[in-house]
C-alpha cells in the first residue's frame, strides 16, 4: 500500500523529480507497474542530472519488462539511454533481455551481449 505521506508530498509539489522517482519505486514494490511507469516517467521528465534521468529511465524499461508490454517502446529508450551513458551496463543488459523477448537468441542480442562482456572486462568487473 502506498504511503498517505508521500502521496501528500506529491499533492503538495507535483514537480519534484524526488517524489515522483519514489512514488514510482513504491508503486514498482507493489507490483502496480502502470502506475510505477507513469511516476517513473514524471520523475524522468523532471531530472535534475543525467544520473536520474538515466536511473528513472531504466526503471521505466524495468516496469515494462515486468509487464511484457511495450517491448518495443521500451527497446527503443533502452538505445537511447545506451548511447548517452555508455559506461553504465544496466541498458546493456536489459537491451539483451528485451532482444531475446522480442526475437529469440539472434545476432543483435549476440552483439548487445559482447558490448556488456567488453564493458565488464575493461572495468575489471571480471576476467576473462
Amino acid at each position: 500500500m502506498i504511503n498517505a505521506d508521500m502521496l501528500k508530498s506529491f499533492a503538495e509539489n507535483p514537480n519534484d523529480f524526488e517524489t515522483n522517482y519514489k512514488l514510482g519505486k513504491e508503486y514498482e514494490k507493489t507490483y502496480q507497474y502502470s502506475s510505477a511507469i507513469g511516476f517513473l516517467l514524471r520523475a524522468a521528465d523532471r531530472a535534475n542530472t543525467e544520473d536520474d534521468l538515466y536511473n528513472s529511465l531504466v526503471s521505466v524499461v524495468f516496469n515494462m519488462l515486468q509487464q511484457k508490454d511495450n517491448l518495443r517502446t521500451a527497446e527503443s529508450i533502452l538505445k537511447r539511454i545506451c548511447y548517452f551513458k555508455k559506461d553504465r551496463p544496466e541498458g546493456w543488459y536489459f537491451l539483451c533481455l528485451i532482444n531475446k523477448l522480442l526475437k529469440g537468441s539472434t545476432e543483435d542480442q549476440n552483439n548487445y551481449m559482447k558490448m556488456l562482456v567488453m564493458y565488464l572486462v575493461m572495468k575489471k568487473v571480471f576476467i576473462l
